[in-house]
């Protein structure tokens, strides 16, 4: 069986370089360093696309016929629906108000001409039988 030496990490027997050593910590180094910053990019890129997908789902979500922002959005359509109904109740009855009172003054204009022409006649025969 081999025993590791414990200062230099290799098997005894076998000489290594000090520059050997260093060079590989060095280079182990720098590539823990450049993992480092790759792995920092990537999760970056990830939050950005994460967020980038979070805005267009609930945008798109917004623009569906059949998602309701609102959730009492059914009962605020129907209580629109009454309240139109009832505007369109109020507009037609206002219609047929207005042509009733149009009626009724022709007729008092009408009623008003005939007791002018009443009161005219009466007066010219109450002066012609004196």
């Amino acid at each position: 069986m081999m025993d590791k030496d414990s200062t230099s990490g290799e098997e005894p027997g076998r000489e290594t370089s000090s520059t050997g050593t260093a060079l590989s910590e060095k280079q182990a180094k720098k590539e823990k360093e450049r993992l480092i910053k790759e792995l920092q990019l990537i999760t970056e890129e990830r939050n950005d696309l994460r967020d980038r997908l979070r805005f267009l789902t609930e945008r798109s979500m917004k623009n569906r016929p059949h998602f309701r922002a609102n959730p009492y959005y059914e009962d605020l359509e129907r209580m629109e629906e009454a309240v139109m109904s009832i505007l369109h109740n109020l507009e037609m009855e206002n219609t047929e108000i207005h042509e009733n009172n149009h009626k009724l003054k022709k007729e008092m204009t009408f009623s008003r001409s005939q007791k002018v022409q009443e009161s005219w006649n009466w007066t010219h025969t109450s002066k012609r039988a004196s």
